[in-house]
């Protein structure tokens, strides 16, 4: 149980690494898209 719950809680901050990397992605792509428009 202990080495399941290690692992879940590995697998929680892949995806919240992951989710972050999308958002500043996306954050970085609509802030080109305003300057580009200003």
């Amino acid at each position: 149980m202990i080495g399941m719950s290690s692992f879940t809680k590995m697998l929680e901050l892949i995806l919240l690494e992951f989710i972050r990397k999308i958002v500043i992605c996306r954050s970085s792509h609509i802030l080109g898209i305003k300057t580009q428009l200003f």
